[in-house]
């Protein structure tokens, strides 16, 4: 009788390998299509893309050594890159943020006083205004004098500017009101802000998004937002009003995924209160 002296090592190898690979496949896939879901900044793409062509290349210098140990490992990073990349091409996309060439930003304050100013803004919002981004201008809103404080308002519709946000609210609203005293102390520190308090709003402050908004505009009414920057959810502030804005026309010119600030004259749109 004769004896075989070949191993059936790799044949049992085999036959685990490949369902691990195939598992690792379809997981890197499912994480390729949810970062390129909620990690929509074309920035953060590139960080994991240049994640999976590090992966893939540790996988292959892993094959070209001869061990049976390492193989294994560098066939399942290599697949796991594979599957990272293809999953973000083949996952669902964001809706486009297109930018629009002008804006206008109100505030109306009702408490704790009185308080009405408007300011030039840029704008970006998705084609049904799912996802609607509106910054300041860098002087913020207008001053009724020199001795007034500056007002810097941003505001954001949609969850694709939730992530990572200990403020992210189940309505996918954001209210963000920036007062900086304009009066600087003689012995301030210069690499910080002088009086500088942020209002921001968190699950426990009140929005209401007025019904009707569009790309063109729209506006929320708000209370009880937090105060600090963090925000801190024990400090509320007593800001209460509206904030609105407009919109201009698209720009002609292919925009980035989040909006310049404007530096066209605001629309003519009319401003709600």
């Amino acid at each position: 009788m004769s004896i075989s002296t070949t191993s059936d090592r790799p044949a049992r190898r085999t036959t685990w390998l490949l369902p691990v690979l195939g598992l690792v496949l379809v997981a890197a896939s499912g994480v390729g299509a949810w970062s390129n879901w909620y990690l929509w900044h074309p920035m953060s793409g590139l960080v994991v893309t240049i994640a999976a062509v590090g992966l893939l290349l540790v996988g292959g210098l892993a094959l070209l050594v001869r061990s049976n140990r390492l193989r294994p490992i560098g066939l399942v990073l290599a697949v796991a890159a594979v599957g990272t990349v293809v999953g973000q091409q083949v996952g669902p996309d964001r809706p486009a943020v297109r930018r629009h060439d002008s804006g206008t930003l109100r505030l109306v304050l009702t408490a704790p006083a009185a308080f009405d100013a408007s300011g030039k803004a840029s704008c970006g919002s998705a084609a049904d205004a799912s996802q609607v981004v509106v910054d300041p201008d860098e002087f913020g809103l207008a001053r009724s004098s020199d001795r007034a404080d500056f007002h810097y308002v941003y505001v954001t519709i949609g969850d694709m500017y939730d992530y990572g946000a200990r403020t992210a609210r189940s309505d996918h609203l954001s209210v963000v009101i920036t007062v900086m005293n304009a009066g600087i102390p003689a012995d301030a520190d210069p690499n910080v802000r002088p009086g500088e308090t942020r209002h921001t709003s968190d699950a426990a402050s009140n929005l209401v998004l007025a019904p009707g908004h569009s790309v063109n505009g729209g506006s929320i009414t708000f209370s009880n937002l937090a105060l600090g920057d963090p925000a801190d959810p024990a400090r509320r502030s007593d800001l209460a009003g509206t904030v609105s804005w407009t919109c201009g026309p698209l720009s002609t010119g292919p925009g980035p995924d989040e909006p310049l600030p404007g530096e066209d004259e605001p629309s003519d749109l009319p401003v709600s209160g």
